[in-house]
């Protein structure tokens, strides 16, 4: 059964970014996602890149204010520990255009693979409802649609794409592991939490 995530029941949480020592959580979340969007090809122009900082940042603010919608903006990670809820928050649901990210990507010589695009960049978090209204960033990365066409059939190949998908949600369930017992490397957390760990 898929759980609900706090941001989306209309309240206010505080928002954590892993290894993020400042208290600059959510300026540290911005700029993982523009790395993201930048990988693997990835580039935007100078107006691109601030309408991406612009749109992820309203949409993780969107998520401090507990404004966002399932499952749009936000779904259940089922293959997350049974401890820890992780969720994934979305942009480029075919759902919600509100935030939608563009990028074009290029091959390693800077030919053009694919026009300005709709990105679908994901980052996944947790949560401890039991511990207070937060949540707590991990990963991010742009979900990677894989082609069926060689395959011999036209379209997503859906089984590939997951498989891609759960990979990056296998390293944000590591990150968690890892970090557990100095709470992700985030001050606030440890505050918190003292020498209790977080669940993962």
């Amino acid at each position: 059964m898929d759980k609900t995530s706090q941001c989306c029941d209309k309240k206010s949480l505080d928002f954590y970014w892993r290894s993020c020592v400042d208290g600059q959580h959510v300026a540290a979340a911005v700029t993982a996602s523009l790395a993201a969007l930048q990988a693997n090809g990835g580039r935007l122009n100078p107006i691109q890149e601030a309408d991406a900082a612009s749109r992820v940042k309203r949409r993780i603010n969107r998520a401090r204010q507990g404004k966002l919608r399932s499952p749009a903006h936000v779904k259940t990670i089922r293959s997350a520990p049974e401890l820890v809820d992780m969720f994934e928050l979305r942009w480029g649901h075919e759902d919600d255009r509100d935030d939608d990210l563009i990028v074009s990507r290029y091959d390693a010589l800077g030919h053009l693979l694919t026009p300005a695009h709709r990105a679908l960049l994901r980052l996944y978090y947790v949560e401890q409802p039991d511990s207070g209204a937060w949540f707590l960033g991990l990963h991010v990365h742009e979900k990677t649609l894989v082609m069926a066409g060689e395959r011999g059939r036209s379209g997503v190949d859906q089984e590939a794409t997951d498989e891609q998908q759960q990979l990056h949600i296998d390293r944000a369930i590591a990150i968690l592991d890892a970090g557990a017992q100095d709470h992700c490397g985030v001050p606030e957390l440890s505050q918190r939490f003292g020498d209790t760990p977080l669940a993962s």
